[in-house]
C-alpha cells in the first residue's frame, strides 16, 4: 500500500476542521518524534517529511514551532540520561528527506526548521558557522511512510554511512 502524502498546499491538509487537524498533527509530532545517541552520533526521527522552503510561509507559526519544539523535546528525553555530550560542536548535520521519488526536491527543503530545533535543544549554541560546520540534505527511503531523519556529529565521521548505524533504531 502506497503511503498518503500531504497535498501541495497546507490549507488542504487540514480539511473542514483545521484546528482539530492541526492539533492531531502536533500531537503526532510530539508522540512520534524520537532521538537516539549511538557511536558519537545524535539521531532524530521526525514522522513527517520536511516541507519545501516555499511551503514554510504557508504553514503558520504554530507548525513552524511544532517542528522546532518536537526536535527539542526528543533530544530533551535523551539529555536526562546524561549519555549525550552536548553541545556537539563543531557539528555536521545530515538531513535525510525520506520521500517518494519525484515528490520533493532535495535542494528545496526548509532545513532551518530542524536547525532551529537543534539550537532549542542545546545541541548547538546557535546556528552560526562557528558551531555549525555543515548541513547536508539527502533523499532516503520513505519506509514505512514519508518522514525525516536528522543526524548530528562532529565533522570527521563520513556522513553518508550514518543512516546504517540507526537502521534498527527506526524500525522499532
Amino acid at each position: 500500500m502506497k503511503p498518503e502524502l500531504p497535498p501541495e498546499f497546507p490549507e488542504e491538509w487540514f480539511g473542514e476542521d483545521p484546528l482539530a487537524q492541526k492539533k492531531r498533527l502536533v500531537d503526532r509530532f510530539f508522540e512520534e518524534t524520537r532521538a537516539a545517541f549511538r557511536d558519537g552520533v545524535l539521531g532524530v526521527y521526525i514522522p513527517e517529511p520536511v516541507p519545501g522552503r516555499r511551503a514554510v510561509s504557508r504553514l503558520g507559526v504554530e507548525l513552524k514551532l511544532c517542528w522546532k519544539h518536537a526536535v527539542a523535546h526528543a533530544v530533551e528525553s535523551l539529555k536526562v540520561t546524561g549519555r549525550v555530550p552536548l553541545p556537539i560542536v563543531p557539528a555536521s548535520v545530515l538531513i535525510v528527506a525520506c520521500v517518494p521519488e519525484g515528490k520533493w526536491d532535495v535542494d528545496n527543503v526548509a532545513y532551518r526548521l530542524i536547525v532551529n530545533g537543534l539550537v532549542a535543544a542545546g545541541v548547538l549554541p546557535d546556528d552560526s558557522t562557528q558551531y555549525l560546520d555543515s548541513v547536508t540534505v539527502r533523499r532516503g527511503r520513505p519506509e514505512p511512510r514519508p518522514h525525516t531523519e536528522v543526524y548530528v556529529t562532529s565533522p570527521p565521521l563520513w556522513l553518508a554511512t550514518i543512516p546504517a548505524v540507526f537502521a534498527d533504531v527506526w524500525k522499532s
